[in-house]
């Protein structure tokens, strides 16, 4: 099993109203100049659903090391004079019911952000295909927030134009938000669920290339791209 631990970096979010921690696992991407910490939205809500209904999100995403230390606070929300706040992640909507967010979130780093880890950045578009039935690996924080990186087999080809994948066996809970890799580390897409109802005994895996059009998003909308709420649902989140 080749070793992808250094593509990631344990995060965790305070959630509001009580509900405590959420960990998972996020990973940085590059996209026209800009470099984002990629992760799924459920991190950030503990929530199966995620919505624009902004007050139910933590605040901030932190970033640890493998020994629980804080490394750095990447804040999610910018806040008015009026005490609203405005997403400063990257965000996309449905096409279906527009106040329904899939299940993946971009944030804008600095460089300030970027000094406190040796995560990889992974340059985007770099877009790879694999087959059917080839052996993948998640970078992720199964058991959080140590780093380790399984293996899973992909069902069914990938392209450049899928929105979702599906690997088999389902991913483990502190894997949500890692990176599929293919097994010479190119980047496949994100992990966000296990237990797909649709195609039991499966997990769930938004493609890289939703990320590229994430990137372009305004208000959660992409211009020209149009999908339904299968990614949306959170099915079986992790």
């Amino acid at each position: 099993m080749v070793n992808f631990n250094n593509r990631v970096i344990p995060v965790s979010a305070a959630l509001p109203n009580g509900k405590g921690t959420m960990g998972g696992t996020a990973f940085f991407v590059q996209v026209a100049g800009q470099v984002y910490l990629t992760t799924a939205a459920h991190v950030a809500t503990g929530t199966e659903s995620q919505s624009d209904t902004w007050p139910t999100w933590a605040d901030a995403l932190n970033l640890h090391d493998e020994e629980r230390n804080l490394l750095a606070t990447v804040p999610l929300f910018a806040t008015g004079a009026d005490g609203l706040r405005t997403p400063i992640f990257k965000y996309g909507r449905t096409t279906t019911e527009p106040g329904i967010l899939l299940d993946l979130i971009l944030i804008p780093l600095t460089s300030e952000h970027l000094k406190v880890t040796d995560a990889e950045v992974f340059q985007l578009p770099a877009l790879v295909t694999t087959c059917g039935g080839e052996e993948v690996s998640i970078a992720g924080c199964r058991e959080w927030p140590k780093i380790n990186t399984q293996n899973y087999t992909l069902r069914g080809a990938s392209s450049g134009d899928n929105l979702m994948l599906y690997i088999d066996p389902p991913s483990q809970r502190g894997e949500s938000g890692g990176p599929l890799l293919t097994k010479s580390g190119g980047l496949l897409g994100v992990n966000y669920g296990a237990d797909n109802p649709q195609v039991p005994g499966t997990g769930l895996v938004i493609s890289a290339s939703y990320i590229l059009h994430l990137a372009s998003a305004v208000d959660g909308y992409i211009q020209g791209f149009q999908y339904g709420n299968q990614a949306a649902q959170g099915l079986g989140v992790n």
